[in-house]
């Protein structure tokens, strides 16, 4: 029986017993042959059945109202009940595929890494060995392939490794301001064949943050490198740097080919490469995804503004005082 017709059962139950009591009460306490209750009702008939009706709708129509916030209320608890079943499933199914990504992942970087190795040995014995400035360009060219085709399975492994909170980092005190005059001055032979204009706009002195040199290194690497190969010949690339209360902020600026709004969103996600049919693109998309792991996992944050056609700014932030605290 439904939980609503016991209560309408009970409230009609609950009017019966006001009528019963009634009775009891002019049975028991009779004073000259009527009671005051009789000579109330009863003296006039009309408004006595009229009370004691009164009394049963207003029982039953408690009872349906009553019944019907029970119904809802159960209603709405299954419903509930329903939803996170529904999310406990759909939170299950995505662990596992985020399980079977990475372990596709894992078993690919295995396979390709191995075979590399010796290929990636031989290309720098044949560099150094190689006589004739033939054969030296032909050695180079396969060890510039080799060390490229070793660097994207590494950062293969590093988004996997990322996606389930497994990423190594090697946490110190750094100078920011002096690893970014590192990087610019490395990235510096690149803008000077492509001829762009590397732009430093920082200041004398920033704060020092906790972090992982070298996957800090690789972050800004990774956004100088893609401002460089956007840029078009004469264009600018300028770094930046500041402090904004507890955060240092850098600052990557292009004047290259910028990027439509609707793709703006989806430069971080793994895979993701922007193609709008003018401009090819290489590498499998996971140089921007490992940036925003390595950035977030020190409490950081990273984002992108731009304008086609005008140019893009990526930018991330570090906390600065992190330092004090891991001490």
């Amino acid at each position: 029986m439904k939980i609503q017709h016991k209560v309408i059962i009970v409230s009609i139950l609950l009017g019966m017993f006001v009528g019963l009591l009634d009775a009891l009460v002019d049975f028991f306490f009779l004073r000259n042959g009527q009671s005051f209750w009789g000579a109330l009702i009863y003296g006039v008939p009309a408004f006595g059945i009229y009370l004691r009706s009164s009394a049963l709708i207003v029982f039953v129509t408690f009872g349906i109202i009553v019944a019907n916030i029970l119904t809802k209320q159960r209603q709405a608890e299954e419903k509930v009940e329903e939803l996170y079943r529904r999310e406990k499933e759909l939170h299950q199914t995505l662990e596992n595929e985020i399980k079977r990504r990475v372990e596709f992942n894992r078993a690919l970087v295995h396979e390709l890494k191995t075979p590399l190795v010796p290929i990636v040995a031989a290309s720098e014995l044949l560099v150094g060995g190689v006589p004739g400035e033939q054969s030296q360009r032909l050695a180079k060219s396969i060890q510039r392939g080799a060390s490229t085709m070793s660097n994207r399975i590494d950062r293969l492994l590093d988004v996997a490794r990322g996606e389930l909170g497994m990423l190594v980092f090697k946490d110190e005190e750094v100078d920011v301001l002096k690893l970014l005059k590192q990087v610019a001055e490395d990235m510096s032979p690149v803008a000077v064949t492509r001829d762009i204009s590397m732009i430093l706009e920082l200041p004398s002195s920033l704060p020092l943050v906790w972090a992982d040199k070298g996957r800090l290194e690789q972050v800004i690497t990774n956004i100088l490198s893609n401002a460089l190969k956007f840029t078009p010949k004469g264009g600018e690339v300028t770094l930046r740097a500041r402090e904004n209360n507890t955060a240092l902020i850098v600052e990557i600026h292009d004047t290259g080919i910028g990027i439509a709004k609707e793709n703006l969103p989806r430069v971080f996600e793994t895979y993701y490469r922007v193609e709008d049919g003018k401009h090819h693109t290489t590498g499998l998309g996971l140089g921007l995804a490992l940036c925003k792991v390595i950035v977030e996992a020190h409490g950081g944050k990273i984002w992108a503004e731009s304008e086609e056609g005008k140019g893009t700014t990526f930018s991330f932030s570090l906390p600065v005082h992190a330092a004090v605290e891991k001490k």
